[in-house]
């Protein structure tokens, strides 16, 4: 078939409107494509095809045009009230969850803040405990040293300041150790603590301090030379040379 007996067989109009069959329209598309001048007339048909149908349009009725722009009005407000609910949700959803977000981080806070608690409460009682064992074998080391054979007790009586008061000491010269019970002392004015003393061939020489109001055992320096044991009444913090007119109780070694 030539180009003039295809283009006169009507299959191009059929082409366009889209009646052509399978077998048809690949003939169709043969000729398109040996013949470019036959696509101009495809395209020409087609204008022409969308002009007829714009003129032949009809527009609805008043009523009908009405009544679609009412539905249409009540969808568009339908969709705007769903929009406006979607972002209160969206707002309510948003600070609920920033609440929570802030409950928790509160929640985060007191739980550190109760484990640091914890962990400084089991430090200070950990530190307690080691305190108190050191004390406990101190006292025990101490308690085993008194109860040495080679340590003696010595009764330091009262002076004429204090004649109804007295201190004992206990003094080891094999472990060359000594201590002092003050529990028997009188007690003192404020700003002032007993200060002891050993005698050395007529010289005093400061062998320890008790701390103010403790009925605790002191340890005290050893001197091998001492002759006596005395305790004076002196200034918070001890002083160079003893003030014997405030001097306590005293013994002979």
């Amino acid at each position: 078939m030539t180009k003039e007996q295809f283009r006169n067989s009507g299959l191009l109009e059929q082409h366009v409107l889209g009646l052509t069959s399978p077998e048809d329209e690949e003939l169709v598309q043969s000729y398109l494509s040996r013949y470019p001048e036959l696509k101009k007339e495809v395209h020409d048909l087609h204008q022409a095809m969308e002009q007829y149908v714009r003129q032949q349009e009809i527009p609805p009725p008043p009523r009908v045009r009405a009544r679609n722009e009412a539905q249409l009005s009540k969808l568009q407000q339908s969709i705007l009230r769903r929009s406006r609910t979607v972002a209160v949700v969206a707002v309510v959803a948003s600070i609920f969850l920033g609440l929570f977000a802030l409950w928790l981080l509160r929640s985060n806070r007191g739980i550190h803040q109760e484990i640091n608690k914890t962990e400084a409460e089991f430090a200070a009682l950990k530190e307690y405990c080691e305190k108190s064992q050191r004390e406990a074998q101190s006292q025990l080391l101490l308690f085993a040293n008194l109860q040495d054979p080679a340590t003696r007790s010595i009764i330091l009586k009262g002076t004429a300041l204090a004649p109804n008061n007295f201190a004992i000491a206990y003094w080891n010269p094999t472990q060359q150790q000594g201590w002092i019970a003050p529990n028997n002392l009188p007690p003192l004015p404020p700003g002032t603590q007993y200060q002891i003393w050993a005698d050395i061939e007529g010289v005093m020489v400061s062998i320890g301090l008790i701390p103010p109001g403790s009925n605790d055992l002191v340890t005290i320096q050893y001197l091998p030379e001492a002759e006596s044991l005395n305790i004076t009444q002196e200034q918070l913090g001890g002083a160079e040379h003893p003030n014997v007119g405030l001097l306590t109780v005293n013994g002979l070694l």
